[in-house]
């Protein structure tokens, strides 16, 4: 199914891009006497090291030890039900 030019769907198309170019349009013209200045580097603070860097965006672990006891308790769910897990669809591939 094709569109027109006179679609809702391509005016829309349009009008995003119109609105688009014109935020582009008044952001450079909102930063243009800083945009190509250097970086600031401070006089007073050593940068960073690239690893202390990295941890500070690292995945966050909000419930400590969660994983340990979800491991934990399938362990024991597969030592008291061993002889029944053959009946157990795993995965929605093995669903009838």
């Amino acid at each position: 199914m094709t569109e027109d030019k006179g679609s809702l769907a391509a005016l829309g198309e349009n009008h995003f891009g119109e609105k688009l170019q014109r935020i582009m349009r008044d952001t450079e013209s909102k930063y243009r006497d800083i945009i190509d200045l250097p970086r600031p580097v401070s006089n007073v603070h050593h940068p960073m090291p690239e690893e202390d860097r990295a941890a500070q965006f690292s995945a966050f672990a909000a419930l400590t030890g969660y994983g340990s006891a979800i491991r934990d308790a399938e362990e024991r769910f597969a030592t008291d039900h061993a002889d029944g897990l053959e009946h157990i669809p795993f995965s929605e591939e093995e669903t009838p």
